[in-house]
């Protein structure tokens, strides 16, 4: 049984991992979509503001709305998208800056700004920062 639980944990630790990994390009999509001024038709959040730009303003509903309609329901970019895991210290999506936070099992895995490496911790407290 041991065995078992470790390659579970394994495995979770993984698919947290996979899943920051895999909206990436959505994540970039929007950074280069959302700039001041843009037509509805291209500026993602055209509904909710058409003056600001890069990640500002993006949610994990419009990554999946304009994006990828498989975003999975595991990865949160904003304090106000559904179920955003409890002990979490968000980062509001700038202009310049994001952390994208995803959760499997235990494992939270997040990459914080465009440059920052994907980290993994069992410790919700931890992700973000």
């Amino acid at each position: 049984m041991p065995s078992y639980l470790s390659f579970k944990d394994r495995a979770n630790k993984s698919a947290a991992q996979a899943n920051v990994r895999a909206v990436l390009p959505d994540v970039e999509s929007y950074n280069a979509d959302n700039v001041p001024g843009a037509l509805a038709a291209s500026d993602p959040d055209f509904a909710t503001s058409n003056s600001d730009n890069g990640y500002a303003g993006m949610t994990a509903a419009e990554l999946k709305t304009s994006y990828d309609q498989a975003f999975p329901s595991s990865v949160w970019v904003a304090s106000g998208d559904t179920a955003f895991p409890a002990g979490v210290t968000a980062v509001p999506p700038t202009a310049t800056n994001y952390c994208i936070l995803s959760q499997n099992g235990n494992w939270y895995a997040w990459k914080l700004g465009p440059s920052g490496p994907i980290q993994v911790d069992t410790v919700a407290a931890n992700a973000c920062k």
